[in-house]
Parts: structure tokens; C-alpha cells; sequence
């Protein structure tokens, strides 16, 4: 069978014009083969019913004959005998069936010369013993009028039964030959239809045969060229390529799955990517919210050194010159840490629009990735369809392969009927069953690898589905990883400008340095209104002390979702 298969040509196409042309061509072979027995079997029973009616015909010519032997035998008793009323009735019913006979068997031969003429000797007959009852035996008569009528009766009687012998011999010979001829011609008909219907068995057993093992081939080297990348990606070959061609729907599934396969490769490697960039943006980021607290925590430390030498300023009026000149040097000092802190909050505002930058950059990636496979799993979900489409053909191969059994089974009730003539007609009935039989089989395996690739799409969406709710996942952690980023933002933008206010608080500090330089008078109220900046900036510290530990969490919760980010792709690879 292998062999058989190997040998076959290959059929170009879509599935679906091959199923119906298969079907079409099982249907006109079964459609040729029908006809052509019923052709065969229509000649066979028109042979038969000639040599019906040819046994008719001659039973008719019998039972005529016959009432014309007992018309004469009574005529003959009435003129021997004496007249009876039961022979008159008699008589007069036997010449009613007689010309009942003689008027259908006229009926039958109407057309044949030879047998017209036959029969011509019959109708003279007819003529004459009616004449003969009319005449003489309509009205009884005595014993005196039977000399005389027997005298008349006897010579037409004698005459005309020796007439009705003369054809008798040639009509039987004439009837029996017919007889014998349309015999000849019956056992030449159902020897021609049986030969007949052996070929046409032959042909409905082959030819459908040839079509079925080119289809199933064709459909099996689908199933393996789409199962052999299926394998390859459950094994991790993405990119597994073949150089096999086709031109129906099982290199539509294939290009669907390549198409695939290179999708799924192409966003792993840039999830891949653009985990790692969001892991070291991340990094970076914390690095930089560490460092940006310590140099909160040295400037809380410088505060407090600051309000301790106001508080000593305060106390030390008298030395007011070298406490001028440590505050001018704290003022400077001040100056030279919101400077630093200015040049760290750049580089924190910097890091959180790199961030922002990246999170929509990855919002857009999973966007693009979640576009692929709603199209994948579309082409996948169209193939389902598809398949739905082999089924129901598969079915109308099955409703076919039903009426064929039913055509076997009434061809084995005909043949049952014409008895031992019957028996070869009978075998090709039970082949014509058996091949129903195979097509049902055959049917029932299709049924079944279409099952089992339909099962496999199946699980191919199912995989999908699964991908797409983690890219949905990963979509939720990018925004809310994008959403820390803008706060960040906002938060150091804020810093900021207190750091201005800290700036303009320190000028003013500086102001305040030069006047009590000039005026001694007023440095009480300058050692006063220092102390209370000095509180203000200690509060500002203290906020923004809070706001980067804030900031410290948030870029930790970052590198979080970094990892995750790119553990999941490592998942996914």
C-alpha cells in the first residue's frame, strides 16, 4: 500500500475543491454505474415480458382452439343427439368465449402478417358455426328436422374443423419458434448485464479506491507538516524552517505557525532587552536615592550644627564678631550642600524621565505583542472553521457511501428474485456492500486526524490565551511602574523648588551676616530672625528627609518590578 501511495501524483489545490471533486467523482461513477444496470436490467425485463406475452399468446391460441373443438362437438351431438337446451346454452357460451379469445389473441398478433393470415381461418370458423347456431340451433327443433338439419350441418362442421387443422400445426410451430427466439434473446441479455454490472462493480470498487488513497495521502502529508512544526515548537525551535511546499489550507496553518514562531521569537529577545534596560535603570536609581538621602542625612546633621550655633549665638552676644564670621562660614557651607543637593536632584529627575521613557516604550511593545497573537489566534480560530468545513463534507461522503449500500442492497433483492441467474449479480451486490463498508472506514479515520488536529489548535489558542493575560499582567506592573516614575518626577520637581527657597533663605542669612557686621545693635533681632528661618529650614529638611525615603521606596519597588519583568520573560522564553 505504501508503494501504491508513493507511486500516486500529487494533487494540487485547496482541501475543499479536492473533497469535492472526490465526491463528484464518486458520484458520477455510481451515477454511470446505475444507470448502465438499470439499462441492462430495463433490457432484461422487456425480454422477459415478450416471452410472457409470447406464452400468453400462445396459452390464448390453446384455450381457442379448444372452444373450437367443443363449439364442433356440440353442433355435432345437437344433429346426433337431439336438441337439448342445456347444449344450446352451452354452445352459446363457448361461442361467446371463443370470440372473447379470438378478439384478444387478434389484439396481440395485430401487425403480423403471417400470423393474420393464420388466423383468418379462425375468424371464417367463428363465421361459420355462428351462422350454423343462428340457423339451426337458436330455435329447437323435432326429431322429424334431424335427418335433414344433420345432412346440412355435418359437411360445414367436417369442413371447418379440417381448415382450423391445417393452421394448427403451423401456428404452433410458428408460436413455439417465437417462443424459443425471445428464450435466446433473454439469456443473451442477462449474460450482456451481467457482464455489464461485473465491470461497473470493478469500476465503483477501483475508481473511487484511487481517489480515496490520492486524498488521504494528500491529507496526511498535511497533518504531518503542520504536527512536525507544532513538535518543533513544543521542543523550543522557534525557528524551525522545512522546504516543503503546498498550495491549500495546511500551508496556510503552516505559514500561520511560522508566522508565529518568528512573532513569539521576536518579543521575547526585545522583552528580554527591555528587561534588562528597566533592571539597570533601576539599579541606577536606587544607587542614586541612596546616595541622595545620605547627603539629606549629612544636611539634617549640618542643620542641627547650624541651630546649635544659632542657639550659641544667642547666648554669646559679646562674641559677636567670630559668631559672624562661623555663621557667614555655616551660611557657606549651606550654600555648598544645596548646591550638591540641586546637582543630585538633576541627576534624580534626569534618572525618572529615562524611566517614564522606557515604561512607554514597554507599554508599546506589549501593545504590539498583544496585537500578534489577537491575529494569531484569529488565523488559528478561522482554521477551526476550516476544519468544521472537512467535517461536514466528510459527512456528505458518508450520507453517499449510505445510498450506495442501499443501491447494494436493493441490486441483492433483485437478484434474489431472478433466483440461480441472479447469483453473479448477487456477489457484485455484496462487493458494492463491502466498499460502502471501506468508504464509512475510511470516512471514520479522516474524522478522526482532523479530531486530533483540531485538538491541537485547540491547545494552540489555549497557549495564546495564557500569553496574552501575562502580557496583560506585565502591561498593569509597566504602568504602574510608569505612574512611580511620574511621581518621582513630580516629587523632585517639587525639591527643587524648595531648594530655591532654601537658596534665597540662605542670601538672606548672608544679608543678614553683613548688617550685624555694621550694626551690632540689631544682631538680637537678626539672631532671632535666624533662629526662626533656621526652624523653617530644619522643617523643610526634615520634609524632604521623608520625601526621599519615600523616593528610596519607590525606586526599590522599581528594581522589583525589574526582576519580575525579567523573570517573566525568561519564563516566557
Amino acid at each position: 500500500m505504501k508503494r501504491l501511495l508513493k507511486k500516486l501524483p500529487k494533487w494540487e489545490g485547496k482541501l475543499i475543491h479536492k473533497l469535492i471533486l472526490l465526491m463528484v467523482c464518486i458520484f458520477i461513477v455510481s451515477a454511470a454505474s446505475s444507470i448502465f444496470i438499470y439499462s441492462a436490467n430495463q433490457q432484461v425485463t422487456n425480454k422477459s415480458l415478450q416471452l410472457e406475452e409470447a406464452a400468453e399468446l400462445q396459452q390464448k391460441y390453446t384455450q381457442l382452439l379448444a372452444e373450437s373443438k367443443q363449439i364442433g362437438l356440440l353442433q355435432l351431438q345437437l344433429v346426433t343427439s337431439g336438441y337439448s337446451e342445456d347444449r344450446v346454452e352451452h354452445l352459446q357460451e363457448s361461442l361467446g368465449k371463443y370470440q372473447l379469445y379470438f378478439g384478444e389473441i387478434n389484439g396481440a398478433i395485430a401487425g403480423n402478417d403471417t400470423l393474420e393470415h393464420y388466423f383468418s381461418h379462425f375468424d371464417e370458423a367463428f363465421s361459420t358455426y355462428e351462422q350454423l347456431y343462428e340457423r339451426y340451433f337458436q330455435t329447437p327443433f323435432t326429431d322429424e328436422d334431424l335427418d335433414r338439419i344433420r345432412s346440412r350441418v355435418s359437411p360445414h362442421i367436417i369442413r371447418t374443423e379440417d381448415g382450423i387443422n391445417s393452421v394448427d400445426d403451423r401456428i404452433y410451430e410458428y408460436l413455439a419458434a417465437g417462443m424459443e427466439d425471445n428464450r435466446g434473446e433473454l439469456y443473451s441479455s442477462i449474460t450482456a448485464t451481467s457482464m455489464i454490472t461485473l465491470l461497473l462493480s470493478a469500476a465503483l470498487i477501483i475508481v473511487p479506491l484511487i481517489f480515496l488513497l490520492l486524498f488521504g495521502k494528500n491529507i496526511a502529508s498535511g497533518v504531518k507538516l503542520v504536527m512536525d512544526r507544532i513538535k518543533a515548537y513544543k521542543g523550543g525551535n522557534l525557528s524551525y524552517d522545512h522546504s516543503k511546499q503546498r498550495s491549500d489550507e495546511f500551508d496556510k496553518i503552516d505559514s500561520a505557525l511560522e508566522e508565529l514562531g518568528k512573532s513569539l521569537q521576536e518579543i521575547l529577545v526585545s522583552n528580554e532587552r527591555v528587561g534588562r534596560n528597566v533592571t539597570h535603570v533601576a539599579e541606577q536609581t536606587s544607587k542614586a536615592s541612596y546616595d541622595q538621602l545620605a547627603g539629606m542625612e549629612r544636611l539634617q546633621e549640618t542643620v542641627m550644627e547650624f541651630t546649635n550655633e544659632v542657639e550659641q549665638q544667642t547666648d554669646f552676644t559679646n562674641t559677636i564678631s567670630s559668631t559672624t564670621e562661623e555663621v557667614s562660614a555655616s551660611s557657606q557651607e549651606i550654600q555648598s550642600a544645596i548646591e550638591m543637593m540641586t546637582e543630585q536632584m538633576n541627576g534624580v529627575d534626569n534618572v525618572s524621565k529615562q524611566g517614564v521613557s522606557l515604561m512607554q516604550e514597554l507599554q508599546r511593545t506589549i501593545q504590539h505583542l498583544n496585537e500578534n497573537t489577537l491575529h494569531a489566534s484569529r488565523k488559528v480560530s478561522g482554521m477551526e472553521k476550516q476544519l468544521g468545513e472537512i467535517n461536514r463534507f466528510i459527512d456528505g461522503i458518508d450520507a453517499i457511501a449510505a445510498q450506495t449500500n442501499l443501491l447494494a442492497l436493493n441490486a441483492s433483492i433483485e437478484a434474489a428474485r431472478a433466483g440461480t441467474a441472479g447469483k453473479s449479480f448477487s456477489v457484485v451486490a455484496d462487493e458494492i456492500r463491502k466498499l460502502s463498508s471501506e468508504t464509512n472506514q475510511f470516512s471514520n479515520s479522516t474524522k478522526n486526524v482532523l479530531t486530533d488536529l483540531n485538538n491541537e489548535i485547540v491547545g494552540v489558542v489555549e497557549a495564546f490565551d495564557q500569553f496574552l493575560q501575562q502580557s496583560r499582567e506585565t502591561v498593569a506592573q509597566a504602568n504602574e511602574a510608569l505612574r512611580n516614575f511620574t511621581d518621582i518626577s513630580g516629587k523632585n520637581n517639587e525639591l527643587a523648588n524648595k531648594y530655591v527657597d532654601m537658596s534665597l533663605a540662605i542670601e538672606q542669612i548672608n544679608e543678614a551676616m553683613e548688617e550685624v557686621v555694621t550694626s551690632v545693635s540689631q544682631l538680637v533681632e537678626g539672631a532671632n530672625c535666624l533662629q526662626d528661618n533656621n526652624r523653617l529650614f530644619k522643617e523643610v529638611i526634615d520634609e524632604q528627609t521623608s520625601r526621599q525615603k519615600e523616593l528610596t521606596e519607590l525606586a526599590n519597588s522599581l528594581y522589583g518590578t525589574a526582576k519580575s519583568l525579567k523573570k517573566d520573560s525568561w519564563h516566557l522564553a
